[in-house]
This record gives structure tokens, sequence and C-alpha cells, in this order.
């Protein structure tokens, strides 16, 4: 009787962690979605009635239809929404560049827009003269916090309170450029274009001064802890509806490229 007790006892238990892993994967993978973003136009922003707006929601709404499913999206400042999403399980972020330094951080569907970071600066500004990224060293960059044109900044040996200054939202770097407290932008040439007419000023006042980054792709980013068979679904429904044609559609627009 007491070899078999001894023999019971472990089955148990070990059935008892079996039960207890299954109904816990049941529970993640039941979890709902969390949708995050920040304001970026064209691609994510509020639109006039307050509801989100851009190309990236409207791709996302597509799939969304596709797959019968219901969320909101929810609007945060960038820096949080990036770490919300690197931290809490079933949470997807968009729109992110996937750079090789997050290319483990998500799980990714995608691409859904490629990536040109240009520095900008106003065309009145006749004294920066800049051929290279070295001499570009010896100006003010304004730059969004978290944002990964920053971090390209960052890794090419800019340095944050000397070359870099760094804030919450883009606006604010629109609005420092054209006051003249800072010397220049990085930034995409759509997404300062949207950006500049959004904050209320003249984008014909700016102009390209030398290329960053390229060859960079553009994402929605979920929580590596997603199930997989949600990401898969998701990745799915976005070549779906690049094969009929909804996603050029989209793409028109918003005059995206």
């Amino acid at each position: 009787m007491k070899y078999l007790k001894s023999i019971v006892k472990p089955i148990l238990i070990l059935k008892w962690f079996i039960i207890s892993s299954l109904l816990l994967s049941l529970a993640i993978n039941a979890a709902p979605l969390h949708i995050i973003c920040a304001q970026w136009p064209p691609y994510e922003y509020s639109g006039k009635d307050g509801k989100p707006a851009g190309f990236s929601v409207e791709i996302l709404q597509a799939i969304l239809k596709d797959l019968a499913i219901k969320n909101a999206v929810e609007f945060y400042p960038w820096k949080r929404a990036y770490l919300k999403t690197l931290n809490t399980p079933n949470t997807l972020l968009f729109t992110v560049a996937k750079t090789p330094d997050r290319e483990n951080k998500f799980k990714w569907v995608g691409p859904i827009g490629s990536r040109e970071v240009y520095l900008w600066k106003l065309k009145s500004r006749t004294d920066i003269k800049i051929n290279n990224l070295q001499e570009a060293k010896n100006y003010l960059i304004g730059t969004t916090r978290g944002y990964a044109s920053e971090t390209d900044l960052i890794n090419k040996g800019f340095i944050i309170d000397e070359n870099i200054d760094s804030v919450t939202v883009p606006q604010q770097n629109y609005e420092k450029l054209y006051a003249g407290r800072i010397d220049l932008i990085i930034d995409l040439e759509l997404t300062a274009y949207y950006g500049i007419l959004k904050t209320g000023l003249d984008f014909s006042q700016l102009e390209r001064s030398i290329l960053i980054t390229s060859g960079t792709d553009l994402y929605f980013a979920f929580n590596v802890e997603t199930p997989q068979e949600t990401v898969e679904k998701f990745q799915t429904s976005l070549i779906k509806i690049k094969e009929n044609g909804l996603f050029d559609k989209i793409l028109q627009k918003y005059k995206l490229p």
C-alpha cells in the first residue's frame, strides 16, 4: 500500500502540473488583443472626430474585418507604447520600423511600408552646410524619444543633450525647428509633411539635408508572448488584402509610395 501511495502521489502532482499549464496556455490564448499606437501621421493619428485614422489604421481595420475581430485602438506616447508592447502579452503596436536591434524583441506582421530617413532644415538656414554625417554632428538635431530614427543617430555616434535634442512627440520638433531653437530634424518625408501641416506650419519652407537611413521596412509589432497562431492569421490576412487590391487602394488614398 505504501508503495502504491508513493507512485500515485507523484502522478497526481504531474497531472495537476499538466492541467495547470494547459489552463494557463488557454488563458493566454483567450486573452483579448490590446492594440496601441502613437500619433504619427499619415500612418496613424486622431481624425477630426477623434477616432483613429491614417494609412496603417485602415490596413489594420481591413485585417480585423477579415478576421472578424472587433478591437479598439488606443493612443499612447511612443515611448510608453513601445515599452507596454515589449512587456505585455497579447499587445499589438503599430507602425514600427523593423530595425536590427528590434528584430528579436517582437513578432512581426508586414511589411506595410518602406522607410527612408533624412535630416531636414529650413531653407532660410543657409548657414547650415552638411556634406556628410560627420559634419551633421556640429548641429543640434531634434529627435523623438524612443523612435528608431533617434536610435539611428545614437548608433552613428550622436549624443543626447550634445547634438541631439530629444522630445516626447514629433510636433515639438517641428515647432522648435521653425522657432530656431534647433538646427535640424530627422524624419521620413511623408511623416514630416503630414506632421508639419497638422502643426499648422508651412512645409514649403523645409528642405532635405542628407539621407540617414534607408532599406528598413515598417511593420505591425506583436509582443513575443502573443500566440503564434494570432500572428500568422494577421500575416495571412495582410497578404490577402495585398492580393485583392485593397492594400494598393489605401496606399493611393494617402499618396504613399
